[in-house]
């Protein structure tokens, strides 16, 4: 990677967004088709919690979730 994508994805994560989409230069878009041209780059975000319940009917399935903080 050259020092411009890692200032870029400096930027993402600076700016709390989800991620960023790098493209080659020279490459082409192709309909309908992926192309190892584009790299999709992701900026995780984690977060400690404490799972403190949940519900278990069929269709109605969930967490009860608290922050740490």
């Amino acid at each position: 990677m050259s020092s411009f994508t890692f200032n870029k994805l400096g930027f993402v994560h600076t700016q709390d967004l989800e991620g960023i989409v790098l493209k080659r230069k020279d490459s082409r878009y192709e309909v309908g088709k992926r192309s190892h041209s584009w790299l999709k780059v992701i900026n995780y975000q984690y977060a400690d919690i404490i799972v403190v319940g949940y519900r278990k009917q069929p269709k109605d399935f969930g967490w009860q979730l608290a922050d740490t903080d």
